[in-house]
């Protein structure tokens, strides 16, 4: 009697499991429903800012690049899709690569540095967002993973110019380079850029040969572009515009970037300075050197004198006349982190040069170098102390063997021009964190080079460096 009830259990189990078999779900290909999410801002191509689909935009879904084909405003299709009990999607394909994304809501992604201009058969900008989604059905919504930056221009120089590049650099936030996106389904979705080693404060609107618009003067004339960044908080933020024979002109701003949203900036140009020169010398950075100091004409010139976080010249240097300061050393009204310098007490605890108290941004482009750039360009490099074309300095020359000269063009202390011929005196960017009332410096000689500091009332040379483009 065991026995039978034994094998009738048996019995019955195997057939379970048989039955379970044949239920078990077979996935084909698919075809995935694709919206964008209109009350979010989400955008693929802007169309007079309309979110739109294309037919054949590149969509990573799980473990492969699959193409949107019916595409109709905010809506497509995307074909032949693996079929999944979910899916994961990242629009563009380009920024995750040939991985597969379906197991993770974080994922690696990479931001352009240079983003590509292009335009559609009507004239209009296209811009490729970058948008995230994921659902367990077969219908995906598509969240906006960035923002946009709307750069209007308006040419008031007289005469028209094409553009070459639009450059925005923030002080401290991160623009570009390599991150990771969540991508859980929501409208908080984003792109996060937060290694130094890997990512820039730098990205670029770049119009290629062939491609490049004609900016026409005139008061009623606007030209607008967009730039895809991630959210920042508020930062100092410069942009450049750069014409086809290397004139540019640099505006500074204090702004901020929502997540999923648009920021405007308006750009009215007056006029466009020279090209300015820089060199690469192959720096673990990637930092370009400026080959003449802020004033100066040629490498050989002297240049002019700042006192620190002053962007202007003056006939004399003393703290009696120092703009961050009420009369003396101990009475500093701005980049104070210690109240007994501070007058009445102040502190604001920046360390920092911000872009409107940098020489190098006001007059030449690019920014003052930190402290710890210079120590870079110290151990990165050769130098020799040399004479050039008659005048004193020290040449570095990097591993891919570009030089750079710096005079030694001495220092004002007082109406005093001191040291001249004999040393050279250059700012950085970066207060002493030992007392607020004197910054970090560069100082060589013929026997020695090192990162010392000095009273900030005193007045320097100063060489600007910027981000590669």
């Amino acid at each position: 009697m065991k026995r039978i009830r034994i094998e009738m259990i048996l019995g019955l189990m195997v057939s379970a499991m048989v039955l379970a078999a044949g239920c078990k779900k077979e996935y084909g290909t698919v075809t995935l429903g694709a919206t964008i999410d209109n009350g979010r801002n989400a955008k693929v191509y802007i169309d007079d800012v309309t979110p739109c689909w294309h037919n054949n935009d590149l969509v990573r879904v799980n473990n492969q690049t699959c193409t949107t084909t019916a595409a109709y405003g905010a809506t497509a299709q995307i074909t032949d899709v693996a079929g999944s009990s979910h899916y994961r999607a990242i629009y563009p394909a380009d920024i995750v690569g040939d991985v597969d994304i379906s197991s993770s809501s974080t994922i690696a992604v990479t931001l352009p540095r240079e983003q590509q201009y292009e335009v559609d058969s009507r004239g209009d900008q296209k811009v490729k967002v970058p948008m995230g989604a994921y659902s367990s059905s077969e219908r995906l919504t598509f969240h906006n993973l960035c923002s946009l930056i709307k750069v209007v221009v308006t040419n008031r120089t007289g005469s028209d110019f094409s553009l070459e590049r639009i450059t925005v650099e923030t002080r401290s936030a991160y623009l570009s380079g390599l991150g990771s996106a969540t991508v859980a389904g929501g409208s908080n979705d984003a792109v996060e850029l937060t290694t130094p080693s890997s990512a820039s404060h730098q990205v670029s609107l770049v119009f290629p040969t062939g491609n490049r618009p004609t900016i026409g003067r005139g008061d009623r004339d606007t030209y607008v572009y967009y730039i895809i960044a991630p959210e920042f908080e508020e930062d100092d933020v410069s942009i450049t515009l750069t014409s086809t024979v290397g004139e540019s002109v640099t505006f500074q701003k204090r702004a901020s970037l929502r997540h999923n949203s648009m920021a405007l900036v308006s750009l009215t140009v007056e006029q466009l300075d020279p090209s300015n020169d820089w060199v690469d010398l192959g720096l673990p950075s990637g930092l370009l050197w400026a080959t003449r100091n802020v004033g100066a004409t040629s490498p050989e010139d002297y240049g002019d004198y700042f006192a620190w976080g002053e962007t202007t010249t003056k006939s004399t240097y003393y703290w009696s006349n120092y703009i961050y300061c009420n009369g003396g050393y101990d009475q500093l009204t701005k980049y104070c982190y210690n109240s007994d310098y501070g007058y009445s007490g102040f502190t604001d605890n920046l360390t920092i040069l911000q872009s409107g108290d940098d020489a190098a941004t006001a007059n030449y482009g690019g920014r003052t170098p930190t402290s710890a750039e210079w120590q870079e360009l110290i151990n990165n490099t050769t130098s020799e102390w040399t004479t050039q074309n008659g005048v004193n300095g020290c040449r570095f020359t990097g591993s891919n063997g570009n030089s750079l000269f710096l005079p030694a063009a001495g220092y004002l202390d007082g109406s005093s021009l001191t040291y001249a011929g004999i040393g050279g005196y250059y700012w950085s960017s970066s207060l002493y964190t030992g007392s607020p009332n004197v910054a970090c410096y560069f100082a060589f000689r013929s026997d020695y080079q090192s990162v010392g500091i000095s009273a900030r009332d005193n007045g320097h040379s100063v060489r600007a460096v910027r981000s590669a483009q």
